[in-house]
């Protein structure tokens, strides 16, 4: 009886070990991404203000390249393309950075950026942003555990200031993010992943 009293701590130590190992996420290196690997995500836009009622939808893929002997990303949305270096993506290491990392649940932060957005509009975001949970999500790309990263704050741009609220779902196995909800100004945007290809990986 206390062989198995002692083993079945060991068990319980080692899962409470791994858990605590996974939900803990170290923002993804350069050497970690593949040529080729390939994320696809569908965007809705709900506009709920009159007289501008209005439903839009589109994608938005990011691809890995090799370019001049240099890993990046090459993303495709409706106005056009963009190429980045990987190491910009999610990078900023100031104190009031977009994501913090590594991820975990309980972590806080604040957040503040200027930006100009995919079709040249230029604005001012500050939020409070929390990693509120590790749980699994479903979305039409598959099922994946993910940390829920809730932003609250506000924003503004040349046309006025709104309160903007966002909530991610960063999975670690694809790098990425793989639903996002954000709601100000009367509009709501939803992205979700719906195909993720990694050559490497078979996925």
């Amino acid at each position: 009886m206390k062989f198995s009293s002692v083993f079945i701590t060991i068990i319980i130590i080692g899962l409470a070990s791994v858990n605590t190992i996974a939900q803990e996420a170290q923002r993804p290196g350069i050497e970690s991404f593949t040529v080729g690997e390939t994320w696809e995500w569908k965007e809705k836009l709900v506009v709920d203000v009159e007289p501008n009622r209005a439903l839009m939808e589109s994608f938005e893929t990011r691809t890995v390249v090799l370019d001049a002997g240099e890993k990046k990303f090459v993303k495709k949305f409706a106005g056009g393309s963009k190429t980045s270096a990987i190491d910009q993506a999610d990078s900023k290491v100031n104190e009031k950075a977009f994501r913090k990392w590594p991820l975990k649940v309980g972590a806080k932060w604040e957040y503040e950026e200027s930006w100009t957005s995919d079709d040249g509009t230029t604005g001012y975001t500050r939020q409070d942003v929390e990693v509120v949970a590790f749980e699994k999500i479903t979305v039409p790309s598959g099922t994946y555990s993910a940390f829920k990263i809730v932003h609250r704050g506000t924003f503004k741009n040349a046309r006025g200031s709104s309160a903007m609220n966002d909530v991610y779902w960063y999975s670690p196995e694809v790098k990425a993010n793989v639903k996002h909800i954000n709601e100000s100004g009367g509009q709501t945007y939803t992205s979700v992943l719906v195909k993720y290809t990694n050559s490497s990986s078979g996925q």
